[in-house]
């Protein structure tokens, strides 16, 4: 039907209101992690982090399956790690290597 909103009803909700909603239940910042680290680890030392990230979302993880096992104010988070190999940087000052480029011409 034109003009018609499928979303009409009792339980029907603007991006916005859902996200007020939301936001009352688990407000952004202050549940929801965001930072890095820049760490120095070996191979093994790298898998075995990654090891025990995923044994700490387990409990989680398989909520996804049941419902029945959620917490009545728990919502769907997306949560991201990753590792990769960082860049190295010299420890010296551009300053100091502009001396050790200046001494070898």
């Amino acid at each position: 039907m034109p003009g018609s909103n499928r979303n009409q009803g009792p339980i029907a909700m603007s991006s916005a209101a859902r996200a007020i909603v939301c936001d009352a239940v688990m407000p952004p910042g202050e549940a929801a992690p965001l930072g890095d680290a820049t760490i120095f680890v070996t191979a093994a030392e790298l898998k075995e982090l990654k090891e025990k990230v995923w044994e700490l979302l387990q409990p989680y993880i398989r909520r996804a399956d049941d419902p029945k096992r959620r917490p009545a104010t728990a919502r769907r988070v997306s949560y991201v790690h990753f590792g990769h190999l960082a860049r190295e940087f010299s420890a010296k000052t551009q300053d100091e290597q502009n001396e050790t480029e200046e001494l070898r011409s």
